[in-house]
């Protein structure tokens, strides 16, 4: 018996020669980076012992806005302007 299962975009690419738009790989590249920056983010906020509360309060930003809280994370493009440390 066959069973059929969905394929992930990079399962379809060589089998079917599927080709993402360059808009679409642009975007997950982006969200590549986007994880990547909240990883990095979480990891030293957690080794600082700091909550998302300080953080924000340190860098100027919402805590909404810290990359690895909950929620959507900001694409790196919106937070560039404000991804340098304050006092």
């Amino acid at each position: 018996m066959e069973h059929s299962r969905w394929k992930r975009a990079g399962e379809r690419k060589p089998a079917e020669g599927y080709q993402e738009s360059a808009e679409i790989e642009q975007e997950r590249q982006e969200h590549r980076l986007s994880m990547a920056l909240a990883k990095v983010v979480y990891d030293r906020r957690t080794e600082l012992g700091l909550s998302q509360t300080e953080l924000a309060a340190r860098s100027g930003l919402t805590q909404a806005k810290i990359p690895g809280s909950r929620g959507p994370t900001p694409c790196p493009r919106c937070l560039s302007s404000r991804s340098r440390p304050r006092g």
